[in-house]
């Protein structure tokens, strides 16, 4: 994938990127405008978690966050002349970097359908749920909570293997 410059750098044009988080901030604000900014980046990252393709928009979160410390680093430096192809090889290899990093930071945090985090539901409820969460309640009994019993790297690992199955 080739991306061109644009002569801006940081989050005004990281956050245009078609799975970028401005419209998902924007629709936690409008819901309500009053939060701080720690309780809108729960919530953003509760909403993205919930969706499909969660992990484009956690690397474009990666990719707005590393813009922005690039430029508070680089405030004088000048700005490129030309664009800079990037091969695909390399943006698949950040991007699993990325998804490795982020999943490994915040399973145990994210929200499933029952309303409750992975890590407090049962692995009844994780069979319920299926998909790669059957491999998780493969690992206790129906009754025990996912937290209680086995590690988020455990949890992390089965979660990688099923990012890594061919998709059909």
């Amino acid at each position: 994938m080739e991306r061109e410059h644009t002569g801006v750098l940081g989050a005004k044009v990281s956050s245009w990127e078609p799975h970028g988080l401005r419209s998902i901030v924007k629709e936690v604000l409008d819901e309500d405008p009053y939060l701080s900014n720690q309780e809108l980046t729960a919530l953003t990252l509760e909403k993205i978690k919930s969706l499909p393709g969660s992990d484009e928009y956690i690397y474009a979160l990666a990719l707005q966050s590393v813009a922005n410390i690039r430029r508070s680093l680089m405030r004088s430096a000048p700005l490129p002349r030309h664009s800079t192809a990037i091969s695909p090889a390399a943006v698949e290899a950040s991007k699993n970097v990325v998804i490795a990093t982020a999943t490994r930071l915040v399973l145990f945090t994210w929200i499933l359908p029952n309303g409750k985090r992975l890590k407090d539901s049962t692995f009844a409820e994780c069979r319920q749920i299926g998909g790669w969460l059957s491999g998780v309640a493969d690992l206790g009994q129906p009754d025990q909570v996912v937290g209680q019993v086995v590690t988020e790297a455990q949890v992390g690992a089965l979660y990688r293997a099923y990012l890594e199955q061919p998709k059909s």
